[in-house]
């Protein structure tokens, strides 16, 4: 299923852990985009620009984005990213942020650094790649995530539900070895005022903690390659249990 020209991506892993039925069905399947957060990694990882489309009807809602004024538009911004005014605003402001903090901007765009460069590699017999944000070879991998809230406390609530340990641990696969460690990093900028910007260094435990996640779901995915069966999300009758203890880990 995987191989040098279609190779493994930790967004394809990610959806295999939630379901490997629903993994095997879709093969195709690349995740949905963020505007304001696709925005902000175009703006400060690769220079691009962005701009609003910002006609309104003559009732005052806002146009749709389709017949002659949008074509025009279209074509007078192309190979620009274009969002709506608020979805600009904000992506506008998300970006000063993250350029405003230093350490931030050390990470992302500091010398030696290679923004959004794809590594190719093979681990346990599967052809991966692996597109981290930033990276300086030999040294660390970081990323950068747009966030409801960059307060520490909540933001590795996010960690653990999206698996960004996971994520940063899969990008430095190419890199780790017994006598080199890779360090982790990860800059969330908030995409609502006042747009703080926090730098988050995993520390070793998590490291380690989003290596045996990484090798865990690689291990039950090269099983399920073996046996061409992708189970679905529970084999017999699953228990639903809504008494939560801390109604913070309700969704």
């Amino acid at each position: 299923m995987f191989t040098k020209e279609s190779p493994l991506r930790f967004s394809r892993l990610k959806m295999f852990n939630e379901c490997p039925a629903y993994f095997a069905a879709n093969p195709s399947w690349a995740g949905a985009s963020q505007d304001k957060g696709t925005a902000v990694h175009a703006v400060l990882l690769q220079d691009k620009k962005v701009t609003y489309f910002d006609r309104v009807t003559d009732s005052g809602k806002a146009a749709p984005r389709n017949g002659r004024h949008w074509d025009d538009f279209q074509a007078a911004h192309a190979g620009e990213i274009i969002l709506s005014r608020g979805d600009y605003e904000d992506t506008m402001a998300m970006a000063e942020s993250v350029r405003a903090n230093k350490d931030a901007m050390d990470l992302l765009r500091g010398p030696g650094v290679v923004n959004e460069a794809t590594v190719e590699f093979d681990y346990l017999g599967v052809a991966c790649r692996a597109t981290a944000d930033a990276r300086k070879p030999g040294v660390y991998v970081a990323e950068l995530k747009s966030t409801k809230s960059s307060n520490p406390k909540h933001f590795e609530r996010q960690c653990r539900q999206l698996s960004y340990h996971g994520q940063t641990s899969f990008y430095t696969l190419p890199e780790n070895s017994p006598n080199r460690t890779i360090e982790q990093y990860i800059v969330a900028v908030a995409n609502t005022a006042p747009y703080i910007t926090t730098v988050f260094k995993l520390n070793a435990a998590t490291r380690v903690a989003g290596e045996k996640m990484v090798r865990g779901w690689m291990e039950q995915l090269t099983g399920c390659l073996a046996s061409k069966h992708f189970p679905a999300y529970s084999q017999g009758i699953a228990e639903l249990n809504l008494a939560y203890g801390d109604e913070d880990d309700a969704v």
